[in-house]
Parts: structure tokens; sequence; C-alpha cells
């Protein structure tokens, strides 16, 4: 079982401090940067407005998201660059900025010598490192090792009425969206493999991960 410290990445409940978020422009017209804010909110994406004075100038910097790893915000950067907004890059985010939940992926394994998933739109792998056995699960907000001895019986879930994600193929390739009434929000980049309760299981990169809104990161009024 040691084997598998040297793939397991322990991301769950991991302490971070402002985290990062995605800038696409900065002007001196705050209707302006209104604006922009309101566009980019109306196709799902976490915009807000941030204001600072450089050599005696108020700039209105517009920013989109929050994240606690700088990938991620990588991620949604390309995304927006790849047909939402001209330019767009990641930056440190200030502490308190708004935000309508941080974008937080808990690494569950990178790909070993042999993985499968148990069953489709079952959140369990079974895993296989250097000929040790074992299922990976993602349950209660946090990945699960389990032995071989003790791995559970799975069967392919019920979807819901309502599904909460949603695979897309977007320009820089595949990306999934949480549903929020009519709008699709960017969660995390990579190919969709399982729901749970407010997360969803990914592969991108060769690392299957779970991806989470994270609402309790402190917050102001926009």
């Amino acid at each position: 079982m040691f084997a598998f410290a040297v793939w397991l990445l322990a991301t769950s409940g991991s302490v971070w401090a402002e985290g990062y978020t995605v800038q696409t422009i900065a002007v001196r017209e705050v209707e302006r940067a209104r604006s922009i804010v309101a566009t980019l909110r109306t196709e799902g994406f976490d915009a807000y407005t941030e204001s600072v004075v450089r050599e005696g100038v108020r700039w209105h910097r517009v920013r989109v998201g929050c994240f606690t790893e700088s990938e991620e915000a990588e991620d949604l950067a390309v995304l927006l660059r790849g047909g939402v907004t001209a330019e767009a890059v990641v930056v440190d985010r200030t502490l308190g900025a708004p935000h309508d939940g941080c974008i937080v992926r808990d690494v569950g394994f990178v790909a070993p010598d042999a993985w499968l998933q148990r069953a489709p739109g079952v959140a369990a792998f079974d895993v296989t490192v250097a000929g040790v056995e074992a299922t990976l699960r993602y349950a209660d907000g946090r990945w699960q090792v389990l032995q071989a001895s003790s791995r559970p019986t799975v069967t392919a879930p019920t979807r819901a009425a309502e599904v909460s994600f949603v695979q897309r193929d977007a320009p820089v390739g595949p990306f999934v969206m949480r549903l929020e009434g009519r709008l699709e929000r960017p969660v995390c980049a990579g190919t969709l493999l399982a729901e749970v309760p407010d997360a969803v299981v990914v592969e991108h990169a060769g690392v299957v991960s779970a991806c989470r809104l994270d609402e309790t990161v402190e917050r102001v009024s926009p």
C-alpha cells in the first residue's frame, strides 16, 4: 500500500491563502468595467470588478473566478482567450475579493501502471501500482483508498432528472460546466467521469481528480 504514496496527492482539506484569479482588462471608466462584468456573467463566468490607484489614476480591473491553484486559473484563462476575451492572465487574488465559490481540484491519482473506472458514472477506480491493487473512491468530499479485500460493490448510478454538470468540447479542449439555471458555469478542464454531490470527477492530462466549489472563502460585496 505504501506504493500509492508516490501517486496520491493529498489536497483535500489543504490550507491556502488568497489563491488566484484571472484578469481580463483594466479600464478607467467604472461603467465600462461594470458593463463588461455584466456581459461575462450572462455567459456563465464569475466576473467582478476591483479598483486600484496607480500613479494617481484609478483603474477598474475586470477579473474572473477564484482558484486555489494557478493551474486551474490558467485553464480558465485559456478558455477565455479561446473566444471570449482578447486578453486573460492569471494573477494573485486579493484577499476578500467577491466570488460565487472558489474552484478546488482534489487530486485522486496520477495515472499509474493501470487503472479502470469500476462502472460508468461511478466515482470509484481500480488502480494498480507496482503490482499493488486497490480501489480509490471519491465520497464525502475526499478521496478514500480501499484495499482489494474491501472493495465496494458498485453499480451505475441512476441519473437524476436535473443534471448538475455537463461536458462541453470548448475550442481549447474538453471542459466540464456546472448547470446553474440557464447558465453553464465553467468548472474545470477535463473529461467528465462521474458526478457526486457538489463535485465532478474528471480526467485531465493523465490525472484523475474531483473539482468542486468552495463557498467558505471570505467574501466581500462587489
